[in-house]
């Protein structure tokens, strides 16, 4: 069972790895 700390630690790592996903997608179609 997870709690809600361990998903706040889990959404934060995939937003960090969403925006990383972004900028390197921005880079190169710009």
């Amino acid at each position: 069972m997870i709690d809600a700390f361990s998903l706040l630690i889990i959404w934060c790592i995939t937003a960090q790895l969403s925006n990383l996903v972004d900028t390197r997608l921005n880079l190169i179609a710009f």
